[in-house]
């Protein structure tokens, strides 16, 4: 649905709340449209939206009014996108970080979920063939290559990846993690 020029466009930098609420009223249902389609989370969407009119308004008298106020909501929009993006990401990340250090304290409670998880981990390593638990213990134990293990078992590297990353699904899949 394309943009059009609305009528208060040229009195927009006076800062009348009229003209505010003429623009919001035009742009808005559209700006989430395209907020919607490139986060595809409607919370996420109406926060830009919002965010875009906040910024705009304290710009009022900044913006440039012989350019389509389409331009530049639309502009804004994709730049509080990117913003949002990161700021998930980065969130994203400290919590990984958050849990990781959760499970690092050596609180009594924590070395007692961790010897419980190396017992589960080593039960579910019993139940495989004898190639793979030595594949799998090669790597993680002895910390050799993909590439080592190929060569002193006489297999490929992809067979190696292969019975690796078995086990290392069905331990993710197996083993809970606190946090």
């Amino acid at each position: 649905m394309p943009f059009k020029k609305v009528s208060s466009q040229n009195k927009w930098n006076l800062g009348s709340i009229e003209d505010f609420e003429e623009v919001y009223n035009e742009y808005a249902p559209k700006l989430y449209g395209l907020c919607l389609t490139g986060t595809k989370n409607p919370g996420v969407s109406e926060d830009i939206v919002q965010e875009v009119f906040r910024k705009a308004w304290e710009r009022r008298h900044k913006i440039d009014t012989s350019q389509p106020l389409e331009n530049y909501f639309v502009k804004l929009a994709k730049h509080e996108m990117i913003d949002s993006f990161r700021k998930s990401k980065y969130e994203k990340r400290k919590k990984a970080s958050l849990v990781s250090k959760n499970i690092l304290e050596t609180t009594p409670e924590n070395l007692l979920i961790l010897e419980e998880q190396k017992a589960n981990a080593v039960a579910i390593l019993k139940k495989f063939p004898n190639k793979t638990k030595r594949i799998f213990l090669l790597s993680r134990k002895h910390g050799m290559t993909n590439k080592e293990i190929a060569k002193k078992l006489s297999v490929t590297e992809k067979s190696v990846e292969y019975h690796i990353s078995k086990v290392l699904r069905r331990l993710k899949a197996k083993l809970t993690f606190p946090g």
